[in-house]
């Protein structure tokens, strides 16, 4: 059972630092993003597209992928050390699994408005979160096998005694 500085440290600094960390990767992508459209659509209105053009956009084009990685590695990070440090108490996890679904459907509903403002496709704009999504889903699935299992030995241990 975890003690109240823990949960305090956790509620307080964590999760956080957590959110703001996702919250900078997803906007520096939206920044990359909308930079390497803006470009492309400029060089597109030339006539003449130079070998450096083409280098150029190869990289522009390789920077959101970037930011779309770091937000990815800083959820599973964060979900692995979570899953590892409080594989006795899902309290924890359980709070990560509920603010993660609060802060993808947060972006969903963002970028709805975002794709307005921005010009931008909404594929463009969700694509960051697809895979850490399924990864989500995948891991809410686990910890309700989890806690199934957990209830039923549970029983079995009553029924022992």
């Amino acid at each position: 059972m975890p003690n109240r500085s823990e949960n305090k440290n956790f509620l307080r600094i964590f999760l956080p630092i957590y959110l703001l960390l996702m919250f900078f990767s997803y906007g520096l992508y939206l920044f990359l993003e909308k930079y390497r459209l803006l470009q492309a659509e400029e060089r597109m209105m030339q006539n003449d597209i130079t070998e450096q053009d083409m280098s150029l956009m190869d990289q522009l084009g390789k920077w959101p992928m970037y930011a779309e990685e770091a937000f990815f590695f800083i959820f599973i990070v964060t979900a692995v050390y979570l899953f590892i440090r409080y594989r006795k108490n899902r309290r924890y996890v359980n709070v990560f699994l509920v603010v993660n679904g609060i802060l993808f459907a947060g972006i969903y509903l963002i970028s709805l408005l975002l794709t307005r403002l921005l010009d931008m496709t909404i594929g463009n704009m969700y694509q960051p979160m697809i895979v850490p999504a399924q990864f989500l889903i995948l891991l809410f699935i686990y910890t309700l096998f989890r806690r199934r299992k957990e209830c039923q030995e549970r029983c079995v241990r009553q029924f022992v005694k």
